[in-house]
């Protein structure tokens, strides 16, 4: 997000004091496990702010549509190992076998043609590289169908996925699921999402408390067969 700050325009991550955002965002890391110099691919990188975090020690190349957001990219997160381009998930403009992993936060629901996109995804990844991604789910009982099609329309959703429809379209491209989980699903941490989602300007100052209570309520007391997000990694088989 850009702020003005004496007078000069300065950019200032958000997300990273967004507690749903860094639910995600940790299960990824652990997901991903990242080697020094192995290839990534970001889907949908926005700023680039989790490109270069998720990374770590690896060479990142992050793709987007918006090109506002990959100005931002290419101006505070990219350097000797990290990249950013325009580009379609549906047509990736990579080489065969291009990278060691592939991740996306929250980004692969936004995709029209899903087997187009997890086609590309097996075709870009070495034979046993990991894909790793986040997903919107919202099949969490406390949500009302209004809300999941608000929720849809609001952010562009084209799909939304449940643990039997991400393990059908995995399998049926070539990959094997090895991790497969609900994130955001138990009754405090759906209220502190909630909660966040109507308050943004709270959302920020709330970080420090909610996130570690989204995650021990998750262990705890989180559901097994719904929640608002969905958590898979799946290995090119």
């Amino acid at each position: 997000m850009r702020r003005t700050v004496f007078g000069r325009e300065i950019y200032v991550p958000l997300d990273p004091f967004k507690a749903s955002r860094r639910v995600e965002t940790a299960i990824l890391s652990r997901y991903l496990d990242v080697k020094p110099g192995e290839r990534l691919l970001d889907i949908g990188c926005g700023t680039g702010y989790w490109t270069e975090w998720l990374a770590g020690p690896g060479r990142a190349a992050g793709i987007d549509l918006l090109g506002e957001d990959l100005s931002i990219a290419r101006a505070h997160h990219a350097g000797n190992r990290h990249a950013y381009l325009r580009a379609n998930a549906e047509r990736l403009p990579f080489g065969d076998a291009a990278f060691d992993k592939i991740f996306g936060v929250c980004s692969v629901e936004h995709i029209p043609d899903n087997d187009a996109a997890f086609s590309e995804f097996h075709r870009c990844l070495k034979p046993g590289g990991v894909l790793a991604l986040t997903l919107d789910a919202l099949n969490y009982d406390a949500i009302p169908e209004a809300a999941r099609a608000a929720h849809a329309v609001r952010y562009h959703v084209a799909h939304f996925y449940d643990a039997d429809y991400a393990r059908r379209m995995l399998e049926t491209h070539g990959f094997a699921v090895t991790h497969l989980e609900y994130l955001i699903c138990s009754p405090l941490s759906h209220a502190l999402n909630l909660f966040g989602d109507r308050n943004r300007k709270f959302q920020y100052l709330l970080f420090p408390a909610a996130y570690p209570m989204m995650r021990l309520a998750d262990r705890w007391l989180g559901r097994r067969d719904q929640g608002w997000k969905l958590a898979v990694r799946a290995v090119r088989a």
